[in-house]
């Protein structure tokens, strides 16, 4: 296989990964609007810093990738989450 031919087939793969993973994040979405809803008829903060805390040092904990990555990675996660609770009020 070619250079080029190579980053075609790897560019392929992550594009099928991305599909699964927008997918995922659309549940995701999903869910913390449905949580927003929940939160809101209860009272509740729309922001828990000490829940973040915890999926992020659960997350890092698998040594799936390093945890500075999964810090970033998920606090655009827990903004989008925030943006959709946010509307669901």
């Amino acid at each position: 296989m070619s250079g080029e031919a190579d980053i075609e087939a790897l560019r392929r793969r992550i594009d099928a990964i991305d599909d699964r993973l927008v997918g995922l994040v659309a549940q995701r979405l999903e869910i913390a609007e449905a949580l927003g809803k929940a939160k809101a008829t209860r009272g509740c903060a729309g922001r828990d810093p000490a829940r973040e805390a915890e999926i992020v040092a659960r997350l890092s904990a698998t040594g799936a990738a390093p945890p500075e990555l999964i810090a970033l990675v998920w606090q655009a996660l827990f903004t989008a989450s925030r943006w959709v609770q946010a509307r669901a009020d």
